[in-house]
C-alpha cells in the first residue's frame, strides 16, 4: 500500500469546519497476506475534531512490514494507530493484533493526539501467536491534554519493543491507565503504567497542577526479559512524573513468575527508567498510595523500590517456602514502605498434616539490606481453619535478617461430643468455643 495515510476513515477539514468534525466507527482490516505499509496507518484519522470508536485489526496469518523493504530505519517503518487526531480528542479507539504472522513496525498505539486534545479509553490488544516487533507500544498519547483510562493488553505472541506504556501525556494528567500481561513472551526495557513527560518550553508552567494517578500494571502470566543487550533488568513503574502528584498507582503480582530480571517501582521521577536518557527532574514530587499487591507465591524479583505500601492478599501456603524473594543485583529501597499483612489469606493450608509450628517467608530479603523496619510492618494475629482436625493461629513479624516471616502454630481441634452441633460452620475461628 503506497500513500502517506492508510485509514479506515479519514477527515480533512474543509474551510470553516476546523475542530467540529467527528471521525467515528471506522475500521481498517488486514486479515491476511504479505502487506507492505507506509508510515501512517489508522482505523480513523482526522486533521482536527474528535476521533472515536475506530479500529485497526490485523488478524489471520497476515504479515505486516514496510512498503519500502525490510532494511529501513525505524522512522520509515509503518506506525499503527487505532485512532489518530492531529488536534482533536481521542476516545474508544482500538488496535488489535491477533495475527499468527509477523508484524514489524515503528509504533503500536491505541491512539495519539496533538494540540490540546485528550486521549480517553483507547486500547492496544495483542493476542495472536505471531511475532510482533515495534519501537514502542502505547495505549494512547496526548501531547497537551490528559491521557486517561487507556489500556495495553498482551495475552500471547512473541513481542519485542523498547517500552510499553499504558497512557502518556506530554503535558497533562495521566490517570487510570493500565497494562495487563497474562501470556506471551515479552522482551522490553520498561513497562510504565502512566507517565507525564513535562513537554513544554514555557518557563512559567505549574507542573504541580498535574497528576499521575490510578494507573495499574497487572502481571498474571507470560514471561518478561530485557530487550537491550546492555540492560540488566526490565524497569516496571506504576506512575512516572518529574513533578506534581503521583498517587495510587498499583502493580499487581497475580501469578508465580520469574521476575528475577525485573526491578519494580511504585512511582519514580527518573525518566531514564522509560529509556529517556539520563533526564531527571529536580522539581518536587508528592507521592502516596502507590502499592504493590501480592496475590501469588514463589515469585522471584530483581528489586522493589518506591512503594508506599506492599499488601499481601491471597497466597498459597508453602511451609519453609517464600512468597516474594529479592534476587537481583540492584539494591531495594523499602525504607518508606509499609508492609501490610493484615489482609492476608492462604490457599493450600490443607498441606499441613499435623499439629506443630510452621513458618513461611512472605518477603525474603535474601541477605540484602532493604531499609525495612519493624515499625513499617502491619500485622495482626489470625486464626485459621487448617482441616477437619486442625486449627491454627498465626501472625507476621520481621526477623533479624530483614525477612517478613509468617509463623503459624497449629493444634488439634477438640473432639466434637455433639453438644453444640459441631464447630465446622464457624470456619475454625473459635468464636463460639464449642
Amino acid at each position: 500500500m503506497r500513500g502517506y495515510v492508510t485509514a479506515g476513515g479519514y477527515h480533512y477539514d474543509a474551510e470553516g469546519t476546523t475542530g467540529t468534525a467527528v471521525t467515528s466507527d471506522n475500521k481498517l482490516l488486514i486479515t491476511g497476506g504479505n502487506i507492505g505499509l507506509t508510515q501512517m496507518n489508522a482505523g480513523g484519522y482526522s486533521k482536527s475534531g474528535t476521533v472515536e470508536n475506530n479500529e485497526l485489526i490485523i488478524s489471520g496469518e497476515a504479515n505486516v512490514h514496510s512498503a519500502y523493504g525490510d532494511d529501513v530505519p525505524y522512522f520509515i517503518k509503518p506506525a499503527l494507530y487505532g485512532g489518530y487526531a492531529e488536534t482533536g480528542n481521542l476516545k474508544g479507539n482500538q488496535l488489535t493484533i491477533s495475527t499468527n504472522g509477523k508484524v514489524d513496525v515503528s509504533g503500536i498505539m491505541g491512539g495519539v493526539t496533538y494540540g490540546a486534545g485528550t486521549a480517553t479509553g483507547n486500547t492496544v490488544e495483542i493476542s495472536g501467536s505471531g511475532t510482533v516487533t515495534a519501537v514502542n507500544i502505547v495505549g494512547a498519547y496526548a501531547q497537551n491534554g490528559d491521557a486517561s483510562d487507556n489500556k495495553v493488553i498482551i495475552s500471547n505472541g512473541s513481542i519485542s519493543t523498547q517500552d510499553v506504556t499504558g497512557g502518556s501525556s506530554g503535558l497533562g494528567n495521566a490517570t487510570g491507565n493500565a497494562i495487563t500481561l497474562s501470556g506471551g513472551a515479552l522482551k522490553t526495557d520498561s513497562l510504565i503504567g502512566g507517565i507525564m513527560l513535562g513537554e513544554t518550553d514555557n518557563p512559567d508552567t505549574d507542573y504541580n497542577s498535574y497528576q499521575v494517578s490510578g494507573n495499574t500494571i497487572t502481571l498474571s502470566g507470560g514471561t518478561l526479559a530485557p530487550l537491550s543487550e546492555g540492560a540488566s533488568a526490565v524497569s516496571i513503574v506504576g506512575g512516572l512524573s518529574g513533578a506534581g502528584l503521583v498517587e495510587n498507582n498499583t502493580i499487581n503480582l497475580d501469578a508465580s513468575m520469574d521476575l528475577s530480571k525485573v526491578n519494580l517501582y511504585g512511582w519514580s521521577k527518573d525518566y531514564s527508567l522509560a529509556g529517556m536518557g539520563t533526564m531527571q527532574s529536580d522539581l518536587p514530587v508528592t507521592h502516596s498510595g502507590n502499592t504493590l499487591n501480592v496475590n501469588a507465591g514463589d515469585i522471584k524479583v530483581g528489586s522493589l523500590n518506591n512503594f508506599d505500601k506492599i499488601v499481601y492478599g491471597t497466597v498459597p501456603w508453602k511451609t519453609d517456602g517464600s512468597v516474594l524473594t529479592l534476587v537481583g543485583d540492584k539494591a531495594s529501597d523499602l525504607s518508606g514502605t509499609t508492609v501490610d499483612t493484615t489482609h492476608i489469606s492462604f490457599t493450600n493450608l490443607s498441606s499441613i498434616g499435623s499439629a506443630g509450628s510452621y513458618a513461611m517467608v512472605l518477603l525474603n530479603a535474601n541477605g540484602k539490606e532493604t531499609g525495612l523496619t519493624a515499625a513499617n510492618l502491619e500485622a495482626k494475629e489470625s486464626t485459621w481453619d487448617i482441616s477437619n482436625a486442625l486449627t491454627g493461629t498465626g501472625t507476621a513479624s520481621l526477623d533479624d535478617q530483614g525477612n517478613v516471616v509468617y509463623k503459624l502454630a497449629t493444634t488439634e481441634k477438640p473432639e466434637d461430643n455433639g453438644d453444640n452441633g459441631g464447630n465446622g460452620d464457624n470456619g475454625g475461628n473459635g468464636d463460639n468455643g464449642g
